[in-house]
């Protein structure tokens, strides 16, 4: 296929089948029945190469509960207290526990109060403490 210019191309789209014997292929280009040249393919090593991307970066930890009890009586214990915490509350009273990832819980308990029984909740933080300062990386493959 030739342009107004003068420059000619060949467009020319076939699929090339090599095995592991043969890694070569030769195709004859022909004009009008007569060849007019030989183009040799041959085909060469593939090389893969993953692209590794960071997912995220974490630390050896270790699990730590934090947990105070509350009273109704000292005015720390609302009625519905426990149905009203949300795993992601910051509890002012664990500050030190806030420092880390984890979660908020609360459990219905029962407490006493001079031979008579008083509700009261335990209010804890799971905290996912570091063991030590060294970063790990993880990635994709």
């Amino acid at each position: 296929m030739c342009t107004s210019q003068n420059i000619c191309s060949i467009k020319f789209r076939r699929e090339i089948l090599f095995d592991e014997i043969h890694n070569m292929a030769c195709l004859d280009i022909l004009q009008t029945n007569k060849s007019v040249g030989i183009r040799r393919i041959e085909k060469v090593p593939l090389e893969l190469e993953c692209a590794k991307r960071t997912l995220f970066y974490t630390r050896d930890t270790e699990h730590k509960v934090f947990s105070a009890a509350r009273c109704a009586q000292m005015g720390s214990c609302l009625q519905g207290a426990c149905s009203m915490t949300k795993p992601d509350d910051m509890i002012d009273e664990f500050a030190n526990a806030l420092l880390y990832p984890g979660y908020t819980g609360c459990e219905p308990s029962c407490g006493e109060l001079i031979w008579m029984p008083s509700t009261t909740s335990i209010v804890f933080i799971l905290s996912y403490c570091p063991r030590t300062q060294k970063q790990l990386c993880v990635r994709n493959r």
